[in-house]
């Protein structure tokens, strides 16, 4: 039972509103009724992110162009990151009638600039070449030791590299 003035829901057993004094109406009332379809069904899937800060940096586009948008499984990972790949990552939801939107907004602001191959930092000391690359060296190490005891127990350390000759050295030499 509902009042039809004020939508007010009650008990069977009354007869009047309590607020407005209005006789009250069987069934329930139009303002309660569930939706047709749950809003779980409504929302599309428009990005997946292995680590939680990075579908908080795509929400928070999202968010800037006011689009609604949603995490689905943020916390699970956040707290256990192991289970990342098992969940398909944290994913990025928007309802249906933004998802083009909401795709070109990500496609366009999520563009990862990669480091050049080479770069030109300096010559090399042995042959004068201008060509060189970082390398990052102590990676291996660094996860055996992380494997056998528990705790990475080096520091990885950077060395530039000649394209034309191979050889190696430190950026301060």
């Amino acid at each position: 039972m509902y009042c039809p003035k004020c939508r007010t829901e009650y008990r069977r057993g009354f007869t009047k509103c309590a607020d407005c004094g209005a006789s009250l109406v069987d069934g329930q009332s139009p303002d309660s009724a569930p939706p047709s379809v749950p809003k779980f069904e409504r929302l599309v899937t428009v990005g997946a992110y292995t680590v939680p800060y990075e579908a908080d940096i795509a929400q928070g586009l999202l968010e800037s162009e006011e689009i609604p948008s949603f995490l689905m499984d943020y916390y699970t990972i956040y707290v256990d990151w192991f289970y990342s790949n098992a969940l398909g990552g944290v994913k990025l939801q928007v309802p249906k009638e933004y998802t083009e939107k909401a795709k070109e907004i990500l496609s366009d602001s999520l563009n990862i600039q990669h480091p050049p191959e080479f770069c030109t930092e300096g010559s090399c000391p042995r042959c004068g070449h201008g060509e060189t690359e970082y390398l990052l060296l102590g990676k291996r190490w660094i996860f055996l030791t992380w494997v056998l005891t528990g705790y990475p127990l080096m520091c990885p350390y950077a060395r530039l590299r000649c394209s034309k000759c191979g050889h190696r050295w430190r950026k301060n030499d």
